[in-house]
């Protein structure tokens, strides 16, 4: 006998809301789970210290076919007694930038303060001193480099990056400006390397007006910019920017190809340049479940950010062209990363010539330490790597 339509109705509801009941409470349960995920992460940090942005790894790579048209390199016959291990990586706090050392720039990001002259300390977690060294600034804000106001000598070699350029954690002499001039008598070095920055940074400071100070145009002038897997994430804005700690999106600028493939910039990346994304990064960023878990966005490097990466990089040279007419462009690949085996073939592509170093083991080479205690290069490193440059480029007497 069929139910009365009422009867039918209410069994419907009844359903209905103890489905809508159990959802809810599986809502809240999974929430209260995360939420004590979330506190207990906070509450007790991992003993591998603070965050530290993950390298760029080859798995993150889809496979691509690298062209053979980059720069030979001539490597010398490796240590008989090469540095062991590499050291293993110590948790640190981060370096200790007195107030004065950095200038807020709003084009271009923070950079080193024209003129600065003082000492900058790095502490492990458990208090041991990593180093303390006496940094130098010009008038421009570059790293002073013994030499590159000698007018006698003849040539320019201009060294553009981030931290692994500028010297981080060497002193004055020990920088790789510093041993390029020390090698070539003849070579007037600059060192354009500025803690944090990326492609989109250098981009700007080569078109702010300011970029070339002091540099004879005349002169024959080549320029490196020396590249590591982590510029790729500056330039695209990527998750885990947001987690540094410091507001690092405040000081990257934003670049994007519009719908022609034409690049383009507007102001920083953060809100002020692409405010939607700006907000979840920034909500995503403060998770420490996805921390743990290594969530990153986007996922993976796409062939659109391949050629995002190239068409800032083909700006800089075609900017650095007009500046000084008489120089000449390379990229120079760090040792140890793994982007260059998708980023040869963009680059070829716009013709910028490469020099890739990402597969040569430095320990292999030396028998003191090739790294400091946080990774970034030690001055042995520096010294192979400014010889290196020198033969490459054919300015090795």
């Amino acid at each position: 006998m069929p139910r009365p339509l009422a009867t039918s109705l209410g069994s419907w509801v009844r359903r209905f809301v103890l489905a809508g009941m159990t959802s809810v409470f599986g809502l809240a349960v999974a929430l209260a789970v995360l939420a004590a995920g979330e506190w207990a992460l906070r509450e007790w940090p991992q003993p591998d210290g603070p965050y530290q942005p993950p390298r760029f790894g080859a798995s993150t790579l889809p496979t691509r076919t690298r062209s053979n048209t980059h720069i030979a390199i001539h490597l010398p016959p490796k240590s008989p007694h090469p540095f062991p291990l590499r050291i293993h990586e110590i948790p640190s706090h981060p370096p200790a930038y007195p107030p004065q050392y950095f200038q807020r720039d709003s084009w271009t990001g923070i950079r080193m303060a024209n003129g600065f002259a003082g000492y900058v300390q790095e502490n492990s977690l458990r208090g041991e001193v990593n180093y303390r060294v006496f940094y130098q600034m010009d008038g421009t804000g570059r790293r002073f480099t013994e030499g590159q106001d000698d007018l006698s000598r003849t040539r320019n070699l201009l060294l553009l990056g981030c931290s692994y350029t500028v010297g981080e954690g060497v002193g004055q002499a020990e920088t790789m400006a510093a041993r390029v001039a020390q090698m070539q008598k003849d070579v007037r070095a600059y060192n354009y390397g500025v803690h944090g920055w990326g492609p989109g940074n250098l981009l700007r400071w080569v078109r702010s007006g300011h970029f070339a100070s002091g540099i004879t145009a005349a002169q024959k002038t080549k320029i490196v910019y020396f590249f590591v897997d982590h510029h790729l994430n500056r330039l695209t804005g990527s998750l885990d920017v947001y987690r540094a700690g410091f507001n690092w999106q405040r000081n990257l600028p934003y670049y994007y190809l519009d719908e022609e493939g034409r690049l383009q910039t507007n102001a920083m990346l953060d809100g002020s340049g692409r405010p939607w994304t700006d907000w979840v990064y920034q909500w995503l960023a403060a998770s420490e479940l996805l921390k743990y878990f290594s969530v990153e966005m986007p996922p993976r490097f796409t062939d659109q950010h391949f050629k995002l990466f190239a068409a800032v990089v083909e700006d800089l040279q075609r900017g650095l062209k007009e500046l000084l007419p008489q120089s000449e462009f390379y990229v120079a690949f760090f040792p140890g990363n793994a982007a260059p085996q998708v980023l040869i073939p963009y680059l070829d592509q716009a013709g910028i010539a490469t020099l890739d170093y990402s597969g040569i083991r430095l320990e292999d080479y030396m028998e003191a330490s090739p790294y400091l205690p946080d990774r970034h290069p030690s001055a042995a490193a520096y010294s192979f790597l400014a010889r290196q440059i020198l033969t490459d480029l054919d300015w090795m007497n």
